[in-house]
């Protein structure tokens, strides 16, 4: 299965959408982002907005799309709104 998240968004009740690019195309990159978030005095951008924030997903197919959101619901990840759309709830990494 090959993921790409491309992005993080939020929707800022006064600037309104505020978008940052990811681009974690492999393992390596998400580890390398999560090495960063544990060595730096991160702060989220979704604190804005209380946890919640947008993803956009790439797969290679709707298969490997539907088991992201498969795992990502177990975890208690998305919060199910729009068609289409799922938000991400607040997450353990303040």
């Amino acid at each position: 299965m090959v993921a790409v998240f491309r992005n993080t968004l939020i929707d800022h009740p006064v600037y309104g959408e505020i978008e940052t690019l990811l681009k974690l195309t492999c393992r390596r990159d998400v580890q390398h982002f999560l090495e960063q978030v544990e060595n730096s005095d991160f702060r989220p951008l979704s604190e804005l907005t209380d946890g919640i924030h947008y993803h956009l997903v790439e797969a290679e197919t709707q298969q490997d799309l539907h088991y992201i959101e498969e795992a990502l619901d177990k975890l208690g990840y998305l919060v199910k709104g729009l068609e289409g759309f799922f938000f991400s709830q607040p997450s353990s990494v303040r």
